[in-house]
């Protein structure tokens, strides 16, 4: 008998996790004995097991139950701690690459003065060096004028 049950405990687990046939689904969430369905009613399936079972079988109910509860209370808590840890890496993650941010923002800041220095720079000598620019230019050309002359 209570293997029989721990079979069907497993049954039942293996369908939750792989799914079932969708005709037993649709029949299984209207019932209102089926433990997992919104529709169960607690009393009717007290009501149902007190009348059909004899009193083996439900401390054999009554442990794959308490099993399956812790079981599936631990599973839970399994999975609020690693969402938990997950959650605290996430969070660690952000405030790194938030101090990180504010370094590459610091660089950037440091590196826009420089260009805006070398900007200024480069048109202070543009300005200084034109009318020297204007005379090498024409010199430039008379020599070259020179040159064909004397050819």
């Amino acid at each position: 008998m209570e293997d029989d049950l721990q079979r069907k405990v497993i049954k039942q687990r293996l369908k939750q996790f792989y799914g079932s046939d969708t005709n037993n689904s649709l029949v299984d969430q209207n019932d209102p004995l089926n433990i997992d369905s919104p529709s169960f009613d607690p009393q009717l399936y007290l009501d149902k097991s007190l009348r059909t079972k004899d009193l083996s079988d439900l401390i054999s109910e009554e442990k794959a139950l308490t099993d399956q509860i812790r079981s599936l209370d631990s599973d839970m808590q399994t999975l609020v701690y690693d969402n938990y840890s997950k959650f605290i890496s996430a969070t660690d993650t952000i405030r790194m690459m938030k101090s990180n941010f504010s370094y590459v923002q610091a660089e950037m800041n440091s590196l826009l003065q420089n260009i805006a220095s070398i900007v200024s720079v480069s048109g202070a000598i543009n300005r200084n060096f034109a009318d020297k620019r204007k005379k090498l230019s024409t010199l430039t050309t008379t020599q070259l004028t020179l040159n064909k002359s004397c050819f």
